[in-house]
């Protein structure tokens, strides 16, 4: 049975945490160097978050050779996917996990508010609507089972337990469903709710100069005032309420953190442990005590 674990305390993010993997896509980022449960810090070198893998150069390709990365998951649809194919990684896989809604693709959404003008948007967009999409979409993801939504972060979940070498998961901007895998398997190892939030929010840096190329080609592409432009500033970004919409669908549909672990991604214990064994690099343990034990099959904040 996963027990569940008191929230852990806030700490100051540990220097070098989330560190930039140095390749062309801006925001492709190691999930390491976080803390952990019980004093541990989350190893670096084991799996990786990125935006789309697309335009790698001679460079970025030596690079991820180095890293030992040997599967890169693509959460796109098969839309986005195809309207901007992955590089091909001579040494790494490429495993197709995209999540998506068939019946209400979001980026078709965000096209179809784009080509309705400067009126749609400013309707569509406007008074925080942007941001009630976003959240709505987060809730969308946690609470809907399936092929094309939460069964896709289980399978990575799975993966990023027991794969014997680096994983690299991405989605186009490497921010919302990339950011939910990240904050899950973060959540899971221990970390501390305010490091997992700065990782979250560590996008927006990133990605600030293609968003401000994306708005300055939004507003010659559609005649938009500058205004108007930026009211997609939700979409190409992500705020810390989209990340609490998440959590608090968690809670909503599974009671709690632990129970949409357990239940909702269909993680037992022997997993949960795989997880923290491999991940964790805790002082004085050897893979026992808090991994092995019922006091390491604690969930963080939110159970």
């Amino acid at each position: 049975m996963i027990a569940p674990l008191a929230v852990p305390t806030a700490s100051a993010t540990p220097a070098g945490a989330g560190a930039s993997m140095g390749i062309t896509p801006a925001n492709a980022r190691d999930i390491g160097g976080y803390d952990g449960l019980f004093g541990s810090t989350v190893k670096t070198g084991l799996v990786y978050r990125s935006n789309a893998m697309t335009n790698l150069n001679a460079a970025d390709l030596a690079k991820l050779a180095t890293t030992g990365i040997t599967d890169i998951i693509d959460f796109r649809s098969p839309a986005e996917a195809a309207a901007a194919p992955d590089s091909l990684v001579p040494t790494a896989s490429n495993t197709k996990r995209p999540i998506y809604d068939p019946s209400n693709d979001f980026y078709a959404l965000v096209g179809s508010i784009l080509a309705g003008g400067a009126s749609n948007i400013q309707a569509k967009l406007g008074n925080g609507g942007g941001a009630t999409i976003m959240e709505n979409y987060y809730r969308w993801v946690i609470a809907t089972p399936g092929p094309t939504a939460r069964n896709q972060l289980a399978a990575t979940f799975k993966e990023a337990a027991t794969s014997p070498t680096p994983i690299l998961y991405h989605c186009t901007s490497g921010k919302d469903r990339t950011g939910m895998m990240t904050a899950i398997l973060l959540t899971a190892l221990g970390t501390p709710k305010n490091e997992v939030y700065e990782d979250y929010l560590k996008s927006n840096a990133n990605l600030a100069a293609s968003n401000a190329a994306t708005i300055a080609g939004l507003e010659a592409g559609y005649h938009l005032d500058a205004a108007t432009a930026h009211l997609m500033d939700p979409i190409l970004g992500v705020q810390a309420s989209f990340l609490d919409a998440a959590f608090d669908q968690m809670n909503k549909s599974f009671g709690s953190f632990a129970n949409f672990v357990r239940t909702g991604l269909g993680i037992d214990d022997a997993t949960l442990a795989a997880l923290r064994k491999k991940m964790l690099n805790s002082p004085g343990n050897s893979g026992g005590g808090a991994f092995g034990s019922s006091a390491g099959n604690g969930i963080g904040f939110g159970s």
